[in-house]
């Protein structure tokens, strides 16, 4: 089991730097401590021409399981990840994913069919998303298919991490979204805390759901870093390297920069639990 840096608030938070914002989802005020990173002009140019080309991995933030409401930030040793009951940041890009076990106690990592937009689906069957019948919803039953939402969060380095939002979360940050989106917000011009909540679905299974919040505005100078650094990223972000088993790669490119937000919700098609670990995925 891997050792664990128990902080009792978000383990990024610096302390020589309090700030006191208000939370408008709550309407009240709440003390939080974020620095925002500053992000010179060379460093989103620099991540941009650098890293192209580069088959990128981000470090990766997991949705807890067992029914933990504690994050675990990776840092330089594995081992030795620092806990955390929320995360506080700018989500610079996110996107939508769709990913297809036809065994669903499969142990393989690599889904049978993946999406990396939320349209085109590659593998078997692959195909059109909205139109494949994995991809469609049965009352009360979970779809076959599952739509998750990945995240990139900067939390305390310009450099962002990867959280991938289950099934089980969606509908949680898709009202989140359309409310920053509503108010005439960016996601990389707020600053976000993401909450876990500890919830029972019917079958009795207790799991974590992310809840999602806005915590400030940022100001216009940390708003213009921010835009030239999600640029950077989303074009990074959209190079996706698959690994399978035998260490082979293959790179996937999204080409196509429209809009391609899976508006389709229905609560209820996200009542179960996830079986797979959609964190254990190789991309």
């Amino acid at each position: 089991m891997a050792n664990t840096n128990k902080i009792p608030e978000s383990a990024y938070m610096k302390s020589h730097s309090e700030q006191t914002f208000e939370n408008l989802s709550l309407q009240k005020k709440e003390e939080v401590s974020f620095l925002v990173p500053k992000v010179a002009p060379k460093i989103a140019e620099a991540i941009k021409r650098e890293l192209k080309g580069i088959n990128l991995k981000f470090k990766r933030i997991r949705m807890p399981t067992g029914g933990s409401t504690v994050f675990e930030i990776p840092t330089s040793d594995p081992n030795n990840p620092i806990v955390a009951k929320e995360l506080i940041g700018v989500i610079l890009y996110h996107h939508p994913m769709n990913i297809y076990w036809k065994d669903k106690n499969s142990n393989n990592p690599v889904p049978d069919c993946y999406s990396i937009d939320g349209e085109k689906g590659i593998g078997e069957p692959g195909g059109k998303c909205s139109t494949c019948p994995y991809n469609q919803f049965v009352k009360g039953k979970a779809k076959p298919c599952k739509n998750i939402r990945r995240l990139y969060i900067i939390i305390d380095k310009p450099f962002p991490y990867e959280f991938n939002v289950p099934p089980t979360s969606i509908n949680n940050f898709i009202e989140y979204i359309q409310d920053v989106a509503s108010q005439g917000y960016f996601s990389y011009e707020i600053i976000t805390k993401v909450g876990l909540r500890k919830v029972t679905n019917k079958e009795g299974i207790t799991y974590a759901q992310a809840v999602f919040s806005m915590v400030k505005e940022l100001d216009e100078q940390s708003k213009e870093e921010m835009a030239k650094l999600a640029q950077s990223i989303e074009q990074l972000a959209q190079r996706v390297a698959i690994i399978d088993n035998n260490e082979d790669s293959e790179e996937i490119e999204i080409k196509d920069d429209k809009d391609t937000t899976n508006v389709n919700i229905d609560i209820e098609g996200f009542e179960e639990a996830p079986t797979q670990n959609d964190d254990d995925l190789p991309f």
